[in-house]
């Protein structure tokens, strides 16, 4: 079957949302018709309670197919007929039918961008619903890191990353170096992950993350963090320059607040749910990397 791509000349890629409903509506035509008379109908069999359709071994569920009549009937005047019924329940027969070849021809590991469309899923599915932070929970993390959140504050460091394939031994010994005031030598990782040059404090967390963000925060010029395990790897920071800001008062930092904790928590949530998982499943590594 070959799915004609449906966008007018010189437009960008849909949405999920469109797609849908794009998908929903192609061949609305030819589709009604042949259900108006039947030709659609397949052979029935028993379903499990809440079950629509099952293709293959894979529930269609009555949900799924109430939010999709729902979103094709809302560009309709008159009320969902027999004949859009079943034309809506044959096109998501027809796109599980897809999704099952993708998966089991591996185009789904192999496209760059359904595997990140996939770990992005992923990643909303582990986190799921997040508990609002308290008054109190925002204005102690405001408080802990009031650096982050300073005007004008700018910082230079030099940070050294450690994957998982590096040793402790080999962190520690890097951090000796750097707390002796000795340069970065050519055993070290490359410090090419932060730039060199001086930075907006609040823009390191985009660099290193807001755990090592918040670690640099604390430590004054000159001096060294600890190895910091984020990130699936070990973080070693040196501090070069800070240029202290003004800090505005909680009420005005509010939002910056709230998006900087709710980010950090979700960092490490991600994180210990990643680190499980190494734990259950062989990773082999090619050493040195090429």
């Amino acid at each position: 079957m070959v799915v004609a791509d449906l966008r007018p000349p010189g437009e960008g890629v849909i949405g999920p949302r469109q797609r849908a409903r794009l998908w929903l509506a192609c061949g609305a035509a030819i589709g009604l018709g042949l259900a108006a008379h039947g030709m659609l109908r397949g052979p029935t069999s028993p379903v499990p309670p809440g079950v629509v359709a099952m293709v293959g071994d894979v529930p269609i569920t009555t949900e799924e197919y109430a939010r999709a009549l729902a979103a094709v009937a809302s560009d309709r005047r008159n009320a969902p007929d027999r004949a859009l019924q079943r034309h809506v329940l044959d096109r998501l027969i027809d796109e599980e039918l897809l999704v099952q070849a993708a998966l089991q021809s591996g185009l789904a590991v192999r496209d760059p961008a359904l595997r990140g469309q996939i770990a992005s899923a992923m990643i909303d599915a582990v986190l799921g619903p997040r508990a609002a932070p308290t008054e109190e929970e925002l204005r102690a993390h405001y408080t802990a890191n009031t650096s982050l959140f300073a005007r004008n504050g700018r910082v230079r460091v030099e940070a050294l990353w450690f994957d998982k394939g590096d040793t402790r031994a080999r962190a520690a010994a890097a951090r000796a170096r750097l707390l002796a005031g000795q340069p970065v030598t050519d055993a070290d990782p490359p410090a090419l992950v932060a730039p060199t040059a001086s930075i907006p404090q609040v823009k390191l967390t985009d660099y290193l993350g807001p755990v090592v963000a918040q670690a640099v925060a604390t430590t004054p010029v000159g001096g060294v963090t600890e190895a910091i395990e984020a990130s699936g790897g070990r973080w070693v920071v040196r501090v070069l320059e800070r240029k202290d800001g003004e800090v505005p008062a909680f009420e005005v930092v509010r939002e910056q607040v709230l998006a900087d904790l709710r980010r950090a928590r979700d960092d490490e949530a991600l994180r210990r749910w990643l680190d499980r998982r190494r734990l259950d499943t062989r990773v082999a590594v090619r050493e040195p990397l090429p």
